[in-house]
């Protein structure tokens, strides 16, 4: 953890994760009430998905969930805080549910943290479908303050071209994506887990 300008390792109560790569990670809540959301992710090999959930508390707890194993396989996938957007908590964006496969669909999983239900949304995500895109959460609409997520780039697996598009989702239209416009010179197309924040 980062903290006054150092780094600290941070001690931990529980069974933490197990050592993986190509997972996702989220902040949830704030305060004493919030969270680290922890996904899917790959083990030694990109052949070894790992089909699991933690919740790290604030008080440095690991706490192990179960995601449906169709959404906990995913990799190289967006996780994003969606607090405020009706019930939901997080979202699963697009990603690998193939192992060293091609990108989903793009299909997006909504977790509704009252009823602990994962929801697919019927939308128009954003093609091509991609993996090893920059995800960026709680972003504010300029004209009409609202929720919403972003994502940037990414690439279409193994062989396939660097994407350079941005795409955003709004809390008025949920799943429903739309290509957002920009002004001044973009980020170049690039792949390789890059990332975002808000």
């Amino acid at each position: 953890v980062l903290f006054n300008n150092q780094w600290t390792p941070l001690s931990t109560i529980g069974l933490p994760p197990l050592a993986r790569a190509f997972h996702s990670m989220t902040t949830l809540g704030s305060g004493n009430s919030s969270e680290v959301i922890l996904m899917g992710g790959t083990a030694a090999t990109c052949n070894s998905p790992i089909i699991d959930g933690y919740r790290l508390t604030a008080g440095g707890t690991w706490l192990p969930f179960t995601p449906p194993s169709n959404l906990g396989r995913r990799t190289l996938f967006g996780l994003v805080n969606i607090q405020g957007i009706g019930n939901n908590d997080f979202a699963i964006l697009q990603g690998n549910i193939t192992p060293c496969g091609s990108p989903t669909a793009g299909t997006v999983i909504w977790h509704n943290g009252v009823t602990d239900a994962y929801n697919v949304l019927q939308g128009n995500p954003p093609q091509p479908a991609r993996w090893n895109f920059a995800a960026a959460s709680n972003w504010n609409d300029p004209d009409a303050p609202r929720k919403s997520y972003v994502i940037f780039g990414g690439d279409r697996g193994n062989g396939f071209p660097l994407l350079a598009d941005t795409w955003n989702a709004r809390e008025t239209t949920p799943g429903a994506y739309n290509t957002f416009s920009v002004s001044g010179t973009g980020p170049s197309a690039r792949r390789t887990i890059n990332g975002m924040a808000w």
